[in-house]
């Protein structure tokens, strides 16, 4: 059974941004830099950054790739900005209610977003929207793991860890969510006993 989670405000305020990129760099040296340089390979087109946040994403992407970074936090953005690392336009808003038209993007790009959206389902449905036919998600998220036992710590801690970073969940099933949308997800990577993972996910195309 999940817990229940407070309603919180999702913005990081400006005084955060700093040490939120400062937390991202972190994570990178852990690893997550290699993962981010495999899941943005390849990726061309144009290109939705859901969840843009500080730009750490930005020196993986191809130098043609026309990327729209999206973010709820318009300070992120603003920092991206003075950091050099937005590639384009950016965009305040939220993954909800993506403010494009039907089949705009070549791909979507994703890393540690999934988490703290408030609606995944809504998301999904959104980002088939937008996406082209052929059109891939590439995504890194942390999840609820494949180990049971480890399962049940993180649905322990799932409140604490919420309230902590402002709206990160760690016991969410993210791909069930996105397979019972109409994606098809291929496995690209995973570590911790399946706690991060990288992955592809395409939404499945129909026949007459």
């Amino acid at each position: 059974m999940r817990h229940p989670f407070p309603s919180r405000d999702s913005h990081v305020n400006s005084y955060g941004v700093r040490a939120f990129d400062h937390a991202m760099g972190l994570i990178d040296m852990l690893g997550l830099k290699e993962w981010r340089a495999r899941t943005a390979h390849g990726i061309q087109g144009t290109v939705l950054e859901l969840g843009a946040g500080s730009g750490r994403n930005a020196p993986w992407l191809k130098d043609d790739a026309v990327v729209i970074a999206l973010d709820p936090d318009l300070e992120l953005l603003r920092f991206q900005r003075a950091k050099g690392r937005l590639r384009g336009p950016a965009i305040v808003a939220v993954g909800e209610a993506l403010p494009f038209r039907n089949s705009a993007f070549d791909a979507a790009l994703a890393t540690l977003v999934l988490c703290s959206v408030e609606d995944q389902r809504r998301v999904a449905l959104e980002l088939k929207r937008t996406l082209r036919v052929g059109g891939v998600l590439h995504a890194i998220d942390h999840v609820a793991s494949s180990a049971l036992t480890l399962e049940r710590l993180q649905q322990r801690l799932a409140p604490s860890w919420y309230r902590m970073t402002a709206g990160c969940r760690i016991d969410r099933h993210t791909v069930d969510v996105l397979q019972a949308e109409g994606f098809e997800v291929t496995h690209r990577d995973n570590a911790l006993k399946g706690v991060f993972i990288r992955y592809e996910a395409a939404p499945r195309t129909t026949t007459a």
